[in-house]
């Protein structure tokens, strides 16, 4: 049937074999991040009135993205200290998720694992969990290291503290 029987067929396997099935059938949420929003410059009550303006457009599911932890002000710190940032978030992501939920949108919230800045409490502690060459210089992208995945003790640490983090709240 041509590129539109093969396009159809795509289509079909793709709804039957790789989208879970509880997702093949049901309208697609629509999502606002923070980002482009917010950048850094995130608070418990920007986010609550930003989950509030959704209502607008009939939106369903705000994602907290960067700025939420440690000490994060700019992309130089904090990545791997995976604590709200309670000068922001007074309140914790309990209260956040609540309030937001309080509108009947879902709560999403943005981490990156893989990844630590040298400026944070983690890599103080563990200069040795990322990823490198002992006597070599580490390799720092966008003020960023990888964490090494294939030691017990970082994929340990990472499931213990999101474990915590996303049991604390409705995310």
């Amino acid at each position: 049937e041509g590129l539109g029987g093969i396009s159809r067929e795509l289509h079909r396997i793709t709804l039957d074999k790789v989208i879970p099935p509880n997702w093949s059938d049901s309208k697609p949420p629509i999502i606002l991040n923070s980002w482009e929003a917010k950048y850094f410059d995130v608070t418990h009550d920007n986010i609550v009135q930003m989950a509030l303006d959704m209502l607008k457009i009939n939106a369903d599911l705000l994602v907290l993205d960067d700025g939420w932890f440690g000490n994060r002000n700019d992309d130089t710190s904090s990545l791997g200290d995976w604590e709200p940032n309670l000068t922001k978030f007074p309140f914790g992501m309990k209260k956040l998720a609540e309030d937001i939920n309080g509108y009947g949108v879902k709560f999403g919230l943005w981490v990156e694992p893989e990844m630590v800045s040298t400026k944070s409490d983690l890599y103080r502690e563990h200069p040795d969990w990322c990823l490198h060459v002992p006597g070599l210089a580490k390799q720092i992208g966008r003020n960023q290291l990888v964490l090494d995945l294939s030691r017990h003790e970082v994929r340990e640490y990472l499931h213990t503290c999101l474990h915590r983090l996303l049991a604390s709240a409705n995310i």
